[in-house]
């Protein structure tokens, strides 16, 4: 059975400087092992109780500055942690579980679903999700799988949405 731990390297620089602890996930993306589901489970904790306080308008507004501010935030964290996308900068996942949640209908059935699928994915990352990353620089290369993967979410779940709604079946 794996050990839960924090990695001390990778937060001290968060814990000095509080931009870099905000792009790890305040924390979240420290815990180990598997940071980026960490920091996807904060991401959505987070989703969970905005959203339901925020009227649509305001949450899709939240969900664009969050991606917009992720770039230079991101950037800024690797170079002050010293390494190429770091483990424990995990603002890009809580924009892309944000993302993948976007305009959906709430039902914990698909919070469950978009939460295994965007891990999935995020770990996987297939076809333009992998390219993203990988022909991108910084902040924006940190992002954009991300964002990439939340709005690939996104369409299954409407689609999942749409079909449960005309086909009667309840999604609680």
């Amino acid at each position: 059975m794996r050990k839960f731990y924090i990695d001390k390297r990778e937060l001290e620089p968060g814990l000095r400087n509080p931009i870099v602890f905000l792009a790890q996930g305040l924390g979240s993306g420290s815990i180990y092992p598997f940071p980026g589901t960490w920091g996807t489970v904060a991401g959505l904790l987070i989703y969970l109780g905005l959203s339901s306080l925020l009227p649509a308008e305001l949450w899709i507004s939240w969900v664009l500055a969050a991606c917009a501010l992720g770039i230079p935030l991101c950037s800024y964290a690797e170079r002050n942690i010293g390494m190429k996308d770091p483990h424990s900068v995990v603002w890009d996942e809580w924009c892309g579980i944000w993302v993948a949640f976007v305009l959906v209908p709430f039902s914990w059935v698909l919070v469950i679903i978009g939460f295994v699928l965007f891990r999935i994915l995020d770990t996987k990352k297939p076809w333009l999700i992998g390219m993203a990353e990988k022909k991108l620089k910084a902040g924006a290369g940190i992002m954009m799988d991300d964002i990439l993967t939340g709005i690939c979410v996104n369409v299954i779940l409407q689609v999942l949405a749409y079909l449960a709604m005309n086909l009667g079946i309840p999604l609680p």
